[in-house]
């Protein structure tokens, strides 16, 4: 099935700026960041960040998935142009489209941030970047893989920065945590959050 020209557009810009795309592999236990290289009616390349020792297991995979922006996607194939990932677009399904005012990803140079006040000495506030948020939850960057993030845990006070001022304050819990290597091969952990009501 050809891509729609709307959808083209749409990968074209997200490439000329350089927008962050999340990229993985069904029985792959990470997310890739990723950005786009190329995009035409019959293929879209993105830069390929998954380091060697996991690239025979991505490979294997049975079903590909790509997030761009407000958009996720996936795929039952992927190919390669020696250098990059290429998906071919006539075997992409769009899975999602959630509206920008309900969900806002983030990259680093934005100051955004989370602090959260550590649950177990309720004393000690801990600040991490946000990756991105909704309406009901977020997630975000963490480099030190504690045990603090396990799924289930509540953070009863936790509070959203945005350029050092307080944007929202709510109490939130763990719903998954997962590797994630960025477009710099340094890995890390993305955790995802839901906003809880009544804690």
């Amino acid at each position: 099935m050809p891509i729609e020209p709307a959808m083209l557009k749409f990968l074209r810009e997200s490439q000329q700026s350089k927008a962050l795309v999340y990229f993985g592999a069904n029985g792959v236990d990470a997310s890739f960041q990723s950005r786009i290289v190329s995009a035409d009616p019959a293929r879209l390349a993105i830069v390929n960040s998954v380091p060697p020792e996991l690239i025979h297991q991505v490979a294997s995979a049975g079903e590909f998935q790509i997030q761009v922006k407000m958009l996720r996607f996936r795929s039952p194939k992927i190919e390669t142009d020696g250098v990059n990932i290429v998906f071919p677009l006539h075997l992409v399904e769009k899975l999602s489209e959630t509206r920008s005012a309900e969900r806002m990803p983030f990259e680093k140079h934005e100051k955004v941030v989370c602090q959260l006040l550590n649950p177990l000495d309720q004393q000690t506030w801990i600040t991490k970047p946000v990756l991105d948020m909704s309406a009901t939850g977020m997630s975000l960057q963490t480099s030190n893989f504690s045990k603090l993030f396990s799924p289930g845990r509540v953070f009863p006070q936790i509070r959203i920065m945005i350029d050092d001022q307080a944007y929202t304050k709510a109490s939130a819990r763990v719903v998954y945590k997962r590797k994630l290597i960025d477009i710099r091969g340094k890995l890390s952990e993305q955790v995802g959050f839901e906003f809880v009501t009544g804690s």
